[in-house]
C-alpha cells in the first residue's frame, strides 16, 4: 500500500508539473484543488487501512467506512482500493471498525499485558502507516537526487504532521491518542501522553534532512553521506526514533544504514543494513534493493524491478518480520498472537511508464 502510495505521487506530480508549465492560472488552481484531494484520499486509505491490518494480523476481520458515524450491522470489506477511491471525494471522517465478537474473543484469549500491546498496535496502525509513507516518500527523493516535486513534499509534510496533528487534534476518548493512552495506562504505564505522540513528531520532523530539501537543489548530502531523517513510530515499547542514513558509492549505488530505537518504557534498538543499486542499461531502468534488520528480531525486505520494453516493467520482492521485532509490530500480516514467529509476504507487479 506504501508503493501504492508512492507511486500515485509521482504519477500526480509529473500530472502537476506539466499543467504548470502548460497551463493557464484556472487550471492551476484546478490541479491544485485535486492536489488537496488527493493528498487527503491517499493519507486516510492508508491510515484507516493501517488499522484494519493491524487487527488483521491478530486474526480479526474489519471494515473500512466512509463515515465514522455509520452504525448499520458489521459486513467485512478490506477493499483497499474501494475505499481509496470513495474517500476521493468524501468529505466526512472516515474510520475502520472489527468484527467487536472477534475482538472479544482475543482478549479473552490473552493474558492481560499481551491483550493491551495488541491495542496499542492496532490504535498505532493508522499513524504509523502514514509515517511510513513519508519514510518512503524521503527514500525517494533521496534516490532521485533532485529537488522534490511540489506533490511529493506536499505529501511528506502532511504525513509527517500527522503525529503532530494527531496528539494536539484529538478531543474526546474513542480518538486514537486517547486509545493508546489509556491502554498503556492500563498496563501501568502512566507517563504516555498523548502528547509525547505530538513532541515526537515535532523532534522527527525539525531534525530530518528532507524537510528541508524543499529549499536546496538536490538532498542533503556530506560527502556521499546521506544527512539522516528521523521518523517516530508508536510501539508496545513507547514512542521509538528511527534514523534513515546511507553512503552514495557511487551514481545509483547506495549502501543503506537505520538505526530505531525505543527509549523510555521499554528501551529496545535495532540495526538496519541494506543495499540499493539503480542501474541504466540501454536507457531502460533495472533496479534492485534488500535491507537487512536486527535486534529484537530479525528482518529482511527485498525487491527487485527489471524492464519488459520502452513502457512496461515487472517487479518482485519480498518481505519477512518477526512478530518480536519493532518493524514487525507495524508489518507483520500474521501470527502477532504468538509470542515467536514470522511473517512472509511475496509480491510481484506490473507498471506502465509514461
Amino acid at each position: 500500500m506504501v508503493n501504492f502510495g508512492l507511486e500515485f505521487i509521482n504519477t500526480t506530480d509529473r500530472i502537476l508539473q506539466n499543467v504548470q508549465e502548460q497551463g493557464t492560472t484556472a487550471a492551476i488552481i484546478v490541479s491544485s484543488v485535486v492536489l488537496f484531494y488527493c493528498d487527503k484520499a491517499v493519507s486516510t486509505t492508508l491510515h484507516e487501512t493501517g488499522h484494519g491490518l493491524r487487527a488483521k494480523s491478530y486474526g480479526i476481520d474489519y471494515q473500512l467506512l466512509l463515515d465514522d458515524r455509520d452504525e448499520s450491522p458489521f459486513k467485512k470489506d478490506e477493499n483497499f482500493i474501494k475505499f481509496f477511491l470513495g474517500e476521493l471525494l468524501n468529505t466526512k471522517r472516515a474510520a475502520c471498525s472489527v468484527d467487536t465478537k472477534q475482538m472479544e474473543g482475543l482478549e479473552k484469549s490473552l493474558d492481560k499485558s499481551s491483550a493491551y500491546n495488541g491495542l496499542i498496535i492496532f490504535a498505532a496502525g493508522g499513524m504509523n502507516n502514514e509515517v511510513q509513507l513519508a519514510e518512503k516518500i524521503s527514500d525517494d527523493i533521496y534516490s532521485k537526487k533532485k529537488k522534490p516535486g511540489l506533490f511529493s513534499y506536499a505529501m511528506y509534510l502532511s504525513n509527517r504532521l500527522s503525529p503532530i496533528l494527531y496528539g494536539y487534534m484529538a478531543e474526546k476518548p474513542g480518538d486514537d491518542p486517547f486509545s493508546i493512552q489509556y491502554h498503556f495506562k492500563q498496563r501501568g504505564e502512566n507517563n504516555f501522553k498523548k502528547e509525547t505522540i505530538s513532541n515526537a513528531g515535532w523532534i522527527s520532523l525539525l531534525l530530518s534532512a528532507t524537510t528541508y530539501s524543499a529549499l536546496t537543489d538536490k538532498p542533503l548530502q556530506f560527502h556521499g553521506f546521506r544527512i539522516p531523517d528521523i521518523f517516530p513510530y508508536i510501539t508496545k515499547r513507547g514512542m521509538s526514533y528511527k534514523a534513515v542514513s546511507g553512503y552514495e558509492v557511487r551514481d545509483g549505488l547506495n549502501l543503506i544504514f537505520g538505526l530505531e530505537r525505543a527509549f523510555k518504557i521499554e528501551p529496545a534498538t535495532e540495526c538496519s543494513l541494506g543495499i540499493s543499486h539503480h542501474m541504466i542499461d540501454n536507457k531502460f531502468p533495472i533496479s534492485y534493493s534488500g535491507i537487512v534488520t536486527f535486534g529484537q528480531g530479525f528482518d529482511f525486505e527485498a525487491s527487485c524491478s527489471i524492464p519488459l520494453s520502452k513502457s512496461f516493467s515487472l517487479g518482485a520482492g519480498c518481505e519477512i518480520y518477526s512478530v518480536k521485532s519493532l518493524q514487525g509490530q507495524r508489518n507483520a500480516t500474521t501470527n502477532m498472537k504468538e509470542s515467536n514467529g514470522f511473517s512472509k509476504n511475496f509480491f510481484a507487479s506490473v507498471s506502465y511508464r509514461f
